[in-house]
């Protein structure tokens, strides 16, 4: 039986939902919204958004398969202000962040997840429903495991 993706995609999404800047940023500042359910535009950042995965079949054997998924996952910090100095601090407090959400459950709490990390990570400034906005762009690997009948 197959590994339900949907779980996966919204169980990365909610590793990061309850992050905060902590007390670096002046005033602090808490994560608007994280889903794997692409929105039409963002309410409000900073805001995370999971992609669609790659996947790729790592293992086959009799009655065991195994795959390898890689989610592009979008922290959007704040839209292009043009206060470089400002945009980039905030960028580098929220990374050690983003880097160690994953730590605690990386197995996502899914049925067949075998665990998930972050692999790399690249800033950018991204364009999403129109607007320009200060981006971590987060590659996030899952490997999963299903039972499969194969039959020759």
């Amino acid at each position: 039986m197959s590994v339900d993706m949907l779980a996966v995609a919204d169980g990365l999404a909610a590793r990061y939902a309850s992050l905060t800047s902590g007390t670096a940023i002046p005033g602090g500042t808490a994560i608007r919204g994280s889903t794997a359910r692409t929105p039409n535009n963002i309410p409000a950042t900073p805001y995370v958004v999971v992609e669609l995965p790659e996947s790729e079949v790592t293992v086959e054997q009799q009655g065991s398969r195994r795959i390898e998924h890689s989610f592009d996952v979008y922290f959007l910090h704040s839209r292009a202000t043009g206060d470089i100095a400002r945009d980039k601090l905030a960028m580098l407090v929220w990374l050690g962040r983003l880097i160690d959400a994953l730590h605690g459950d990386m197995n996502l709490s899914v049925t067949g997840v075998l665990k998930s990390r972050l692999l790399t990570w690249t800033p950018e400034v991204v364009t999403y429903a129109g607007d320009e906005y200060h981006a971590w762009h987060l590659v996030a690997h899952v490997w999963t495991e299903d039972v499969v009948t194969l039959v020759p």
